[in-house]
C-alpha cells in the first residue's frame, strides 16, 4: 500500500525531456529540531542525474516515524522539478530456494564440517583406548609390585644369593610403570587437544546452519521514499526529507546556586536532557531544542481556608450530619499548603528555540545526554517565610526576575547554597521578564517560637444562650543572622459562612494582608528583621454562635477543650 506525500516544488519547467532512470541513493540524519515531546528530522541525500525524468529510491528510512509528515525539498547547481513523493514499507516474502549459489556453497561447507567432526569423534575413541591400555598395563604392574617378592620368600626352595635379584627385580617392574604412565599421560593430552578442535567445529557447524536458516528467512523490512524528478540538464544535487516522530523529547533542569551577603547573587545555569528511541542513532547532527508543544521540604507549607459552620446536635442522631459531613469533606477537603497547579502556557505565535553551536550524538536506545543551554548571574532580594504553627522553621527565598530570553520552562532544579547541595525544587513557567520566588530551603540563622496565650470556651445570656470560644497565640521571632532580612510570617483565622456564626480577629501588629492568595482568613505579617533583632506578632480571634447549635471547624466536631491542655495543633 502507497501513501502519497504533499510534494514541495523548487523550481518550474516548462517541459522537460522524457529520458527516465531509477537512482539508488543512501541518507543520513543530519538535523534534529526536538520539542518537550517529539521531534522534526532532516536527513539529507545526495544524487547525480542526466537531464529528463528519474525516480530516486530512498530505502534506509526508520520503519516507524508519522509517514504523513513526510516533505521533501532540495538543492542543486541548476533547476529541477519534484513532480511526487510516495513512502511505502517493502516487505518481501519467504525465501524456500536451497539451489542458489549462496546456499549449495554453505551446504557444500556444512559436509566438510560434519567429515571433519566424524574424524575428531574417532580420533577420541582412538585416544582413549590407549588410556584403557595404559591402565592396564598400571594396574599389572601394581599387581605384580604387590605380589611377586612375597612370593620369593614364601617359596622353600628360594635361597637368595645376594642383592642382585632383588636390584632387578625392582628396576623392572618401576621401568615398567614409568611406561605405563607416560602413555596414559601422552594419550590424555592428545584427547583434550581432539575435545578442543571438536568444540571449534561444532561452533562452525551451528553457525552455518544458521546462516543457511538465514537465505530462507524474509528479507528485513525497509521503509522506502520514492522521489519523481524533472531536470532540464545534468545534475548534482541533495534531497532534504524532513518528518516527525514521537519517540523523541527534552526536558530542561537548573542548577541554582545562591550566594548570601549584604547583597545576594544568583547563578543559574540551563541544561536539556535530550533523548530519543527511534531504534537509530543521531550521529553529528545539528541539534535545535524548541519549547514548542506538540525528598527535602524546599518551600514553607502554607494554610488553606478554614470554615467554621454550626449544627443541630438534635439532628445528628437521625445520620444527616454525618452525610453532610461526608459530602463537605468530598466537595473542600482543607488543604494544609498551597500546591502549585499544572501550567499550560503559550508563546501566543513565538516559539523559543535553542540551537547548539556544536553538533551532538545521541542515541537510538532511549539513553538520555544532557547538553548545556546557557548561564546568567543576577543580584536578587532575598526574604524568608514562615507558618510558625505548621512548622517552626523558617524559609529561605529569593526573588528573581526572568532576564533571559524567552521563558523559564517547568523544569527540576538543583539548589546550593552558598556552595552546600540544599535539595531539589521544581520551576514553573516563568514567562520573560515576569518575576519568580525560588525556595532555597531552612534559614537556620531565624528561629520562631509559638506560644498558646489563651483558649477558653464558654456561654452567656439568661433567655438564649450564646456560646463563645477564644484563640489567642504569641510568635516570637529572633534572628542570629549578620545581616538584615525581611520575614513573613503567615497564619489564620476561621472564615464564617453562617450569618448567626461571628467571628472577630485581633493582632497585633496589623497584618501586611489578609486573604493572602484569594485564601480566605489568611493574614500575612512582613517584619523587617534587622540582624540579631527579636519581634513579636500576638494573634487571636473570638467566635460566637448561637447556644442551642454547636460547632464544627473544618468538617470536624470540636469537643470542649481541657483549658490546662496544649491543644494547638486542633485547628489544622
Amino acid at each position: 500500500m502507497k501513501t502519497l506525500m504533499t510534494t514541495t516544488a523548487l523550481f518550474l519547467l516548462t517541459s522537460a525531456p522524457a529520458l527516465a532512470d531509477i537512482i539508488d541513493v543512501d541518507s543520513k540524519i543530519d538535523a534534529a529540531i526536538v520539542f518537550t515531546e517529539g521531534a522534526t528530522i532532516t536527513r539529507t541525500a545526495k544524487f547525480s542525474a542526466q537531464a529528463g525524468h528519474h525516480q530516486i529510491l530512498i530505502d534506509d528510512l526508520p520503519l516507524n516515524f508519522d509517514a504523513n509528515s513526510l516533505r521533501v525539498t532540495g538543492l542543486a547547481n541548476t533547476t529541477f522539478r519534484i513532480v511526487s513523493v510516495d513512502h511505502r514499507i517493502r516487505r518481501l516474502p519467504p525465501r524456500t530456494q536451497t539451489d542458489t549459489p549462496e546456499y549449495l556453497a554453505l551446504e557444500a561447507e556444512l559436509e566438510a564440517l560434519i567429515k571433519r567432526q566424524d574424524n575428531l569423534t574417532f580420533a577420541i575413541n582412538t585416544a582413549d583406548t590407549k588410556i584403557d591400555v595404559a591402565n592396564g598395563r598400571l594396574r599389572m604392574v601394581e599387581t605384580l609390585i604387590e605380589r611377586e617378592p612375597q612370593t620369593m620368600v614364601n617359596e622353600a626352595t628360594f635361597t637368595p644369593r645376594d642383592a642382585t635379584d632383588w636390584g632387578e627385580t625392582i628396576g623392572v617392574l618401576a621401568e615398567q610403570m614409568e611406561i605405563a604412565l607416560l602413555a596414559k599421560i601422552t594419550a590424555e593430552r592428545e584427547k583434550q587437544g581432539i575435545i578442543d578442535d571438536l568444540k571449534d567445529v561444532q561452533q562452525e557447524i551451528a553457525e552455518v546452519q544458521q546462516r543457511m536458516t538465514a537465505t530462507q528467512l524474509p528479507a528485513q523490512d525497509t521503509s522506502v521514499a520514492t522521489i519523481k524528478i524533472v531536470a532540464d540538464t545534468a545534475i548534482d544535487g541533495t534531497l532534504n526529507l524532513e518528518y516527525r516522530t514521537s519517540a523523541a523529547g527534552w526536558r530542561p533542569v537548573y542548577d541554582l546556586r545562591l550566594t548570601q551577603g549584604d547583597t545576594a547573587n544568583l547563578a543559574i545555569e540551563r541544561h536539556a536532557r535530550v533523548h530519543q528511541n527511534t531504534g537509530e542513532a543521531w550521529d553529528n547532527v545539528a541539534l535545535t531544542l524548541s519549547t514548542a508543544r506538540p525528598s527535602l521540604r524546599m518551600d514553607a507549607p502554607m494554610f488553606g481556608e478554614q470554615i467554621v459552620t454550626l449544627w443541630d446536635p438534635q439532628a445528628a442522631t437521625s445520620g444527616v450530619v454525618a452525610e453532610d459531613f461526608q459530602v463537605r469533606r468530598a466537595q473542600a477537603p482543607m488543604k494544609i499548603a498551597a500546591d502549585t497547579a499544572p501550567v499550560a502556557y503559550e508563546t501566543h505565535g513565538r516559539t523559543l528555540t535553542y540551537v547548539l553551536t556544536e553538533r551532538a550524538d545521541i542515541d537510538g536506545d532511549g539513553t538520555t545526554r544532557q547538553v548545556r543551554i546557557d548561564a546568567t548571574t543576577t543580584e536578587v532580594a532575598t526574604s524568608a517565610r514562615a507558618t510558625p504553627r505548621l512548622d517552626p522553621s523558617a524559609y529561605l527565598y529569593a526573588t528573581l526576575e526572568n532576564s533571559f530570553d524567552g521563558p523559564i520552562l517547568p523544569g527540576n532544579g538543583s539548589v546550593y547554597v552558598d556552595g552546600a547541595f540544599i535539595g531539589q525544587t521544581t520551576l514553573p513557567y516563568t514567562a520573560a521578564d515576569a518575576t519568580l520566588d525560588l525556595p532555597f530551603g531552612v534559614i537556620d540563622g531565624i528561629t520562631i517560637a509559638t506560644e498558646v496565650t489563651n483558649r477558653e470556651t464558654g456561654d452567656y445570656g439568661l433567655v438564649s444562650t450564646t456560646n463563645t470560644r477564644e484563640e489567642a497565640f504569641m510568635m516570637t521571632a529572633t534572628s542570629v543572622l549578620p545581616y538584615d532580612i525581611p520575614l513573613t510570617i503567615y497564619d489564620r483565622a476561621p472564615v464564617s459562612e453562617n450569618e448567626d456564626l461571628k467571628i472577630a480577629v485581633r493582632a497585633t501588629p496589623q497584618p501586611s494582608e489578609q486573604d493572602v492568595g484569594g485564601v480566605r482568613g489568611l493574614m500575612a505579617w512582613t517584619l523587617d528583621m534587622q540582624a540579631g533583632s527579636t519581634q513579636v506578632v500576638t494573634f487571636g480571634y473570638d467566635i460566637a454562635w448561637p447556644g442551642d447549635q454547636n460547632l464544627r471547624l473544618s468538617g470536624f466536631d470540636l469537643p470542649i477543650p481541657d483549658p490546662d491542655q496544649d491543644t494547638v495543633g486542633i485547628f489544622r
